[in-house]
């Protein structure tokens, strides 16, 4: 072992606390659960949902404008739009909160409780309103100038919101279009596509009772295994044409390896939680792996660890917090409905009052629908007595 002069150990020693103190100072108190901004974020996200659904509804596939293109992320590799990215980002709080729902629910049953009057009320009434209120309208609009044959064939458009409804009711969505609307760009004949991924969520808390019933949950260690198998699937299946094949044919589609790995993100985060140090210079250098990976087509690789990492800073650092406890949850809501409300504005003059008024149309439709499926259904569902805010948005 080499032996140091006396001066040298004190000069290591000393650059040891010196080091120490300076990355102190970067770091954030230990995470705060109860004073968040995690509201603030999903209702970010959401706006990122509409603005990409936006472009969909309104354009052509390779039809945007120069002066939005910029704006979208896409990548040719990993497919990544701005929604997907979205969607990710749910996914990620939804791993972290979901997990907490478990660790603060007295029972089973009660978690199993919480998390189907979080989701299916309001998913149950938007299939009812797409159905039977959102489909005639965009139906008669669509056909106003052949008014009569539209009248003639309605009943058999009602057979079709009637088989839509109950075939899609249980989350599933086994029947996303109704083939008499008007033909809506890149939606084809799709009634919601932002329903898409509510089966997803519902995968995952089931997973979530699982772990929690089998008691993985006190062998952490397994959780990082498991995110780190979900990691190496997701990818292999971005990076490789026959490995997602592959892992379609089995998991009957990709996305549920790609959001399950975002989602084992979330919840591995908040096993620990107590563990990972959070400081600026971390979310720093985060943020230059995101940016990156994004120009190098190398996201799959970053992101489950850094998306996370950003995400979760930002519920801490971002001074917007808490807005549901004053202004309630529209997030989710939005979600529901944002598809809808930009489906009948392709179909009135709006669209052709350019891009940017179509989107704020959108945005100004699309909250309040969210607000009122909050305050109006919802929240009569909620469990309101909860240690935590265990409520997440579904992309």
């Amino acid at each position: 072992m080499l032996n140091l002069p006396p001066q040298s150990e004190q000069f290591q020693q000393f650059a040891q606390r010196s080091f120490s103190s300076f990355l102190h100072r970067f770091n954030l108190p230990q995470f705060d659960m109860r004073n968040n901004a995690f509201d603030f974020l999903r209702l970010i996200m959401v706006v990122m949902v509409i603005f990409a659904h936006c472009i969909n509804a309104r354009y052509e596939d390779n039809q945007y404008p120069k002066s939005i293109v910029f704006i979208n992320i896409w990548d040719v590799v990993n497919g990544l739009f701005i929604g997907t990215l979205a969607v990710y980002g749910f996914f990620i709080i939804s791993g972290f909160l979901i997990t907490a729902s478990w660790f603060n629910s007295k029972s089973p049953w009660e978690y199993i409780t919480k998390r189907v009057k979080r989701i299916y009320p309001g998913f149950l009434v938007s299939l009812f309103v797409a159905a039977f209120l959102f489909v005639p309208i965009i139906y008669f609009i669509g056909n106003k100038n052949v008014l009569r044959e539209a009248l003639v064939n309605f009943p058999i458009l009602l057979r079709l919101c009637l088989e839509y409804f109950f075939r899609n009711m249980w989350v599933e969505i086994y029947t996303p279009d109704i083939k008499y609307l008007p033909l809506l760009n890149n939606y084809g004949y799709s009634v919601n596509g932002s329903l898409w991924s509510l089966i997803h969520e519902a995968r995952a808390y089931f997973v979530v009772l699982l772990l929690g019933l089998f008691k993985v949950f006190d062998r952490k260690y397994l959780i990082l295994i498991a995110f780190f198998v979900l990691n190496l699937l997701y990818i292999g299946g971005v990076y490789n044409s026959e490995i997602r094949l592959s892992l379609s044919i089995f998991f009957t589609n990709f996305a549920f390896i790609a959001l399950f790995t975002y989602f084992f993100a979330g919840v591995s985060f908040y096993l620990f939680r107590d563990t990972i140090k959070y400081n600026w210079l971390l979310f720093t250098i985060a943020v230059i792996c995101i940016s990156f990976s994004i120009s190098t087509n190398n996201f799959a690789i970053f992101a489950p660890v850094c998306l996370t990492y950003i995400i979760l800073f930002l519920s801490q650092v971002l001074p917007f917090k808490n807005l549901s406890k004053k202004w309630g949850d529209c997030t989710y809501g939005a979600y529901l409905y944002s598809q809808m409300i930009q489906v009948i504005l392709v179909q009135t003059p709006v669209r052709d009052m350019g891009w940017w008024w179509f989107f704020a149309f959108s945005m100004l439709l699309s909250i309040p629908a969210g607000y009122l499926s909050y305050h109006l259904v919802e929240k009569r569902f909620l469990i309101r007595k909860s240690t935590i805010s265990t409520t997440a948005i579904k992309q």
